[in-house]
């Protein structure tokens, strides 16, 4: 029984999981991981679109590239 269990929990779409962006220590439900990365996550890449560089969203500032 405990195997099965062990089995289910590594799959389980509902399991708490750590995001995979670095510095992001969220955790969200499995199911909902690759949205958080993606789209929500503060700490997910983008790109400026001014001066194209590439930062986490959360260090992203408004008109104002280096």
């Amino acid at each position: 029984m405990l195997i099965i269990q062990q089995e289910h929990l590594e799959s389980c779409l509902f399991k708490p999981v750590l995001c995979t962006n670095k510095c992001c220590d969220e955790n969200v439900r499995r199911k909902d991981l690759e949205i958080h990365v993606t789209l929500k996550c503060q700490w997910r890449t983008m790109e400026c679109d001014y001066c194209h560089d590439s930062r986490p969203k959360c260090q992203m500032k408004v008109n104002n590239c280096n």
